[in-house]
């Protein structure tokens, strides 16, 4: 009778604490939900801020990103490719030497206009890029955005990147 009662006793602790245990799990289980759900609106607010153009495709993209972004950062004006610079002085840019302000000015209007919606297009490492098809407004492209985009992880990711194909680009030297 005697190791009933322990039984029964040790039974009746068991269940309190697993049922005070199934209430915190449950209460940690809907707060990690709350914060996703959280995380959830911030992410959607933040992309709601973030220009994007109505459409990607040529010229319409051009004239769009020249609605909000007529001129470079040295107040010259894009001409009707979206460029500043002709190619013949784009090709003689130094890249891997060259700071993410002095870069910068090289970015196209899109770039311009849309630095985070064009940061959208960025590949998950850039370790990966074959730097051979960058051109020079890329890696203009890719400072411009390390630079004036509105969301600050956009902006950190970008750093990284224009480090990473600075260093690429000087092995080869460019």
């Amino acid at each position: 009778m005697r190791n009933n009662k322990f039984l029964l006793i040790a039974m009746l602790l068991v269940g309190i604490s697993n049922f005070g245990c199934a209430e915190l799990e449950q209460a940690h289980r809907s707060q990690v939900r709350a914060d996703e759900l959280m995380n959830q609106l911030n992410r959607s607010r933040e992309e709601e801020t973030i220009p994007m153009p109505e459409s990607w495709k040529f010229p319409q993209v051009i004239e769009s990103a020249r609605a909000i972004s007529p001129n470079n950062e040295e107040g010259k004006s894009f001409n009707r490719f979206g460029l500043v610079y002709t190619l013949d002085e784009l090709a003689k840019l130094t890249l891997s030497s060259m700071s993410a302000e002095e870069l910068q000015k090289y970015a196209d209007i899109v770039t311009h206009a849309y630095p985070d919606a064009v940061a959208r297009g960025f590949p998950p490492s850039c370790n990966d890029l074959p730097i051979e098809k960058l051109d020079e407004t890329a890696v203009a492209g890719l400072a411009y955005i390390s630079i004036n985009a509105l969301n600050e992880d956009t902006r950190n990711k970008a750093s990284v990147c224009l480090v990473v194909i600075q260093k690429k680009l000087s092995q080869h030297g460019r």
